[in-house]
């Protein structure tokens, strides 16, 4: 999974006013479950990161 597609997700979703999937999905022009699975990666990997080394970690 690239970086820049769940960075591009995340963005859409909570940066604009927390996007639902289906509004999501289509600014991206992409499957909603597409979207969910980005979601499901995004979160699991800055879940990591937070345990790896703290919010510092995160951020970098």
């Amino acid at each position: 999974m690239h970086e820049s597609s769940l960075c591009e997700v995340l963005n859409k979703r909570y940066a604009a006013n927390s996007l639902g999937v289906h509004e999501t999905a289509e600014i991206l022009g992409i499957p909603g479950n597409t979207v969910k699975s980005r979601m499901f990666h995004a979160r699991k990997r800055l879940l990591k990161l937070l345990a790896e080394g703290g919010v510092g970690a995160a951020l970098a």
